[in-house]
């Protein structure tokens, strides 16, 4: 019996920073979304394939031994800089338009300038 990843305690002695915590979490839900739809999550996650297959196979164990000997986030932000405070600062209902029309004048996939 494979228990979930909420059973699990952290390894001994290890301080869990938010960084750790973080990671997990963000690879839980990447895992968990290619499980349910590799096709959408790949999409929404701007993976390839290959990557996504890994993913989405990978145990508790390994998300979890993967999180933790990282001190850095695994994932950055697709708009950093002045383009996240820009999109932070207009409506809501704006916010989606304006990314697919940044991404499609072929502006770089990490949203930085």
């Amino acid at each position: 019996m494979n228990p979930s990843h909420d059973e699990l305690p952290p390894p001994p002695r290890q301080a869990l920073s938010a960084v750790h915590l973080l990671n997990l979490q963000f690879l839980v839900a990447l895992r968990d979304a290619l499980r349910a739809d590799p096709a959408q999550a790949s999409y929404e996650y701007g993976i390839d394939v290959a990557t996504a297959e890994v993913i989405r196979h990978a145990s508790d164990e390994r998300l979890r031994a993967l999180s933790y000997s990282l001190d850095r986030a695994l994932f950055t932000l697709r708009f950093g800089g002045s383009d996240l405070c820009d999109l932070l600062q207009r409506p809501p209902a704006l916010r989606g338009l304006l990314v697919t029309v940044r991404e499609s004048k072929g502006g770089p996939p990490s949203g930085r300038r």
